[in-house]
């Protein structure tokens, strides 16, 4: 339960690091910066997405514990 917890933080932290990123690629003026951001934004996605596979596998074992009590 700690472990779900943790992912479940850090999900909730990625996600807000998800929209600041959206957010100076939308006001951002310098093409530089936008490619920086633009793979900042990419990489934050795809974790994003590797710690809602591992809160699935998780919730699945829960749920298959509780089924075999």
């Amino acid at each position: 339960d700690g472990y779900r917890k943790r992912l479940e933080t850090k999900l909730q932290h990625k996600n807000a690091q998800i929209v600041r990123s959206e957010r100076l690629l939308r006001v951002s003026q310098d093409d530089g910066e936008k490619q920086t951001i633009a793979k900042s934004l990419e990489d934050a996605r795809g974790e994003s997405e590797e710690i809602l596979k591992l809160l699935e596998q998780i919730h699945k074992q829960m749920d298959e514990f509780k089924k075999s009590d």
